[in-house]
């Protein structure tokens, strides 16, 4: 008795097709996903730059969870001294000194050595955070949208 099925000639087919579809969309996904992130980190950034203006205002003085940029990376203190409430879950959030009072700092936390990073700064007079294109070059490779 004779049963229906697919030929093999119509599976390849079909495969050929969801590849070719899978090859087109999952590109423009990852490209999204970077852009959702880095408006992510931009807004945090404004959010931490209006924080540091009303710690000013209170204290006299910004402040600056490390005293340089690779020791001040807990989100915890940043959140507790300019109450806020970042999330550090995709985003590592950094205040250091500057001559223009402070720098805000935004990496991501998927970093790994010898990968890319993405890293936003603001300043206390910037309109809105800007990408940063001189890193490490030993230890990143720097990635700005």
């Amino acid at each position: 008795m004779f049963k229906a099925s697919f030929t093999l000639i119509e599976l390849l087919i079909v495969i050929i097709i969801l590849g070719i579809i899978a090859g087109i969309g999952i590109p423009g996904y990852v490209k999204t996903r970077e852009s959702s992130l880095d408006r992510e980190a931009k807004a945090a950034l404004k959010i931490v730059q209006a924080a540091e203006d009303s710690y000013y205002l209170e204290t006299g003085e910004y402040y600056l969870n490390g005293s340089n940029f690779f020791n001040c990376w807990d989100i915890n203190t940043l959140n507790d001294n300019l109450v806020l409430r970042l999330d550090g879950d995709n985003w590592g959030y950094c205040t250091t000194f500057n001559p223009s009072g402070f720098a805000a700092f935004a990496a991501r936390q998927d970093y790994q050595p010898g990968g890319t990073i993405r890293l936003w700064r603001i300043f206390p007079t910037d309109k809105e955070a800007c990408c940063v294109q001189g890193c490490d070059q030993s230890a990143a490779k720097p990635v700005c949208p």
